[in-house]
């Protein structure tokens, strides 16, 4: 039986890609520090968990006892402040990199961020789209690609980097850096304003998480050192998306309009036409019924009409 190990597998990404391998019949070893992922986001007996940071010396005695064939590397920390995200990504995914080229994995799918290429300088963004990052994790996550690229020449490491657009769904985190949809689904459970930054004219696209879950079982087989954009190829404005969970909550949001972000950048779009060719993926959630499937997990928490 094909062995997987998913980094970060109790936390809002990686516990539904556990979900698909699980069903796929893949073994699988799930790796979490438990910081924001919970146990309870997988079965936790089909699984073969081990509370561990893939920064610290212990992952490798992980990787040498359970010796994977595939490794799905999701941990992302949820740490605010910036110097502690950029060393606590930066250091596990290292470690993660160098581990799964020293033990030889037949592949190591990497989770990627559309925050890496900054301010757009042409829509919808592609996978050869220059490099420009405005942000710690687009940062972080490009040196990183860049490391992962290095090891792969040297060692002849197999791998696929996915660049994730906004990814949302059940199971995001509220705190510490929550996405506007979760934001959104919070406020209107505690009959709060939602805060729309700016002119709420802003654009987004928002791909959903078990979308982003059936990419990278794709890549376990398909995509070989390649780089793939995975998104909707939706542009949603704030307003529009306030429009959506409106009509799926049957309920009427409230706004509270802020201030502008520093540096924000006011339109994203990406193309996942490379990972249609490559993979076969293509979403197969809109936006609508992603909300709705999203909002179903908030039903203990939003008194719907």
């Amino acid at each position: 039986m094909t062995k997987v190990m998913v980094t970060g597998g109790c936390g809002f990404i990686g516990s539904h890609i556990v979900d698909k391998l699980l069903n796929e019949g893949y073994q699988v070893v799930v790796v979490d520090n438990l910081s924001s992922g919970q146990l309870m986001n997988v079965q936790y007996n089909q699984v073969t968990f081990f509370n561990c940071d893939i920064s610290s010396r212990s992952f490798e005695q992980v990787i040498f006892a359970t010796r994977p064939d595939f490794i799905i590397h999701q941990a992302d920390p949820v740490r605010p402040d910036r110097i502690g995200y950029t060393e606590d990504h930066f250091l596990g995914s290292i470690n993660v990199i160098r581990i799964a080229a020293k033990y030889r994995v037949k592949k190591l799918i990497f989770a990627s961020s559309g925050e890496i290429y900054g301010e757009p300088r042409y829509l919808p963004i592609d996978s050869k789209h220059m490099t420009d990052p405005h942000t710690t994790e687009g940062i972080s996550k490009l040196t990183n690609e860049l490391y992962l690229k290095h090891l792969a020449n040297v060692h002849q490491l197999n791998y696929t980097i996915l660049r994730y657009s906004h990814v949302y769904g059940p199971r995001e985190h509220v705190k510490p850096n929550p996405g506007v949809v979760n934001v959104f689904l919070d406020k209107l459970a505690k009959n709060q304003a939602c805060p729309v930054y700016g002119d709420g004219e802003q654009t987004r696209d928002f791909v959903f998480v078990e979308d982003v879950a059936r990419a990278n079982l794709l890549a376990i087989k398909k995509g070989s050192q390649t780089t793939l954009n995975i998104s909707s190829g939706i542009s949603t404005s704030t307003h529009q998306l306030l429009q959506v969970i409106q009509n799926a909550s049957g309920r009427n949001l409230t706004t509270m309009y802020k201030h502008e972000r520093h540096e924000e950048i006011k339109h994203l779009l990406f193309d996942y036409q490379e990972a249609k060719r490559e993979l076969g993926w293509e979403p197969e959630y809109d936006l609508e019924k992603g909300i709705q499937t999203t909002l179903a997990s908030y039903q203990h928490k939003i008194s719907l009409p």
